[in-house]
């Protein structure tokens, strides 16, 4: 039988790290493009069945309001555009009835198995050129959103949390100046607490100042300004012992009604800002 050479488009994954065959007929299994002949309708058939890990530039800014969008860059190295044009991808997915359909958009529900939702898109071909050469480029554009699950279960841990410990520090205004280790120690151990459950949230990595370091700050201003409010008081005693007890308790009631006015308003700002991303 005689042996007839066909030559068929090399297609690669642009931005790809690791690819791995799950089909293959061919004697490269490093390979990821497979030529076979389909009978039914009597012609070669370009066929590829892998996984696929993709590099893509991800920001966790707004966690956790965070959503993120990747490209699947699949480009053809052998034959000028000219020669070969890869069309728009058709995702096949399964309906209810077990039937196959070819379809250019896909959402994924993850039902809460997931932390994201996912959204699959076909784009239009186009050209990217290497060496003063056109080629042929398709792409999949995947968008991918927090679920209410996972961004829920964020909020019932460390967001909670950490306002629970800020609106305690409220207290600290109640407990008489002279308690000097009763007040200071409860402030200070809200403080630590504070920054300890910080660091134990599952927070992404990232850089920069993000959401999350806002919430942070902003929950870590009311046990610093009691702090910083009792120190005056103590020093105010210290060095004026002429102070009325009842101009201290004033101070206390004052810093108490900021206090709570700052809360209210933060936490305000905050998820309307913040919501506005989602």
């Amino acid at each position: 039988m005689e042996e007839i050479d066909v030559w068929y488009p090399k297609v690669f994954i642009g931005n790809s790290i690791k690819s791995l065959n799950l089909v293959s007929f061919g004697k490269d299994t490093d390979n990821i493009n497979v030529l076979w002949y389909y009978y039914p309708d009597q012609r070669l058939r370009y066929y590829v069945k892998f996984v696929v890990i993709i590099s893509c530039d991800l920001h966790f800014h707004t966690f956790p309001f965070d959503s993120h969008e990747c490209i699947v860059d699949l480009k053809n190295w052998l034959g000028m555009v000219n020669e070969v044009t890869l069309n728009s991808l058709e995702i096949f997915t399964d309906e209810e009835n077990g039937q196959e359909v070819g379809e250019d958009e896909f959402q994924m529900k993850s039902n809460g198995r997931l932390k994201y939702d996912f959204e699959f898109k076909a784009l239009p071909p186009s050209v990217f050129s290497d060496f003063g050469h056109g080629y042929s480029n398709a792409k999949l554009e995947i968008k991918f959103g927090r679920t209410e699950k996972s961004r829920s279960k964020i909020f019932g841990g460390y967001y909670m949390e950490s306002e629970i410990f800020a609106m305690l520090s409220l207290i600290s205004f109640f407990i008489h100046s002279d308690s000097v280790p009763g007040r200071m120690g409860m402030l200070i151990m809200l403080y630590l607490i504070q920054i300890d459950t910080y660091n134990s949230a599952e927070v992404p990595p990232h850089q920069g100042f993000g959401s999350i370091e806002f919430w942070f700050i902003g929950m870590q201003i009311p046990i610093l300004l009691g702090i910083l409010e009792y120190g005056t008081i103590l020093a105010m005693k210290k060095f004026w012992p002429v102070q009325k007890e009842k101009k201290l308790k004033n101070i206390d009631l004052y810093t108490f009604f900021v206090s709570c006015l700052y809360l209210v308003t933060f936490n305000c700002v905050y998820y309307l800002k913040y919501m506005i991303m989602k």
